[in-house]
């Protein structure tokens, strides 16, 4: 398989701030996933607990993110694979996430995810409750929230997008006044990143931009 990455990893170089690729590796098999890594992807992303027990004990070290949907029960496991969480959309996860990485002794940091589309089919901390968000922030006594992760519409209208990445950043913006780790700002995929850097993005998600068709 003949990869994209090293052309994308040299376009985010020339981005006007430091820009984070996260390789979305979720859809790839183990071995194209190792070739990935050691092409140059230092981290990569994965959305299912069950595939990512088998898998990553298989791949050299690398940044694990979790970016899929979370799901109580499941919560241990991702902890215990991840060093990074994405995907955390309410307190109730937040603050389980916080009692078992104190539990488990484990580094683990946080993105809040925002329903910035607000459409239903997607999780996520409304883009309106910022309260629920400083309440469930005064509670964390142990991992640390480094940023906001948001996904913008499916839709072809650019100025759409945009104001959607654009409201994440000023949540973000609002956030680090009081909450001084909140620095990153994860949104973008494969295909709208440029439109996310534009907005202010440091890290995006991309998965089938990597891959040369």
């Amino acid at each position: 398989m003949n990869f994209n990455l090293q052309p994308i990893l040299n376009e985010l170089q020339k981005a006007p701030h430091p820009v984070k690729l996260v390789a979305v590796t979720k859809s790839f098999e183990v071995e194209t996933t190792k070739a990935l890594i050691k092409a140059g992807a230092s981290a990569i992303a994965e959305n299912r607990v069950e595939r990512a027990v088998e898998k990553l004990p298989q791949l050299p070290s690398v940044e694990t993110h979790f970016i899929g949907q979370i799901q109580s029960k499941k919560i241990k496991s991702i902890v215990q694979l991840f060093d990074v969480i994405e995907s955390v959309g309410s307190n109730q996860h937040l603050l389980k996430i916080d009692g078992l990485a104190q539990a488990l002794n484990k580094k683990v940091d946080v993105f809040l995810q925002f329903n910035i589309s607000e459409e239903s089919q997607k999780s996520g901390y409304s883009i309106q409750d910022l309260e629920a968000v400083e309440k469930g922030m005064s509670q964390l006594q142990f991992i640390r929230v480094v940023g906001l992760m948001g996904m913008a519409s499916n839709t072809s209208d650019a100025s759409v997008i945009r104001s959607q990445f654009a409201s994440l950043r000023h949540l973000r913006d609002e956030l680090q006044k009081r909450h001084s780790t909140i620095r990153e700002l994860s949104m973008g995929m494969s295909s709208d990143y440029r439109m996310a850097i534009e907005e202010g993005a440091t890290v995006v998600r991309i998965g089938r931009a990597l891959v040369n068709a």
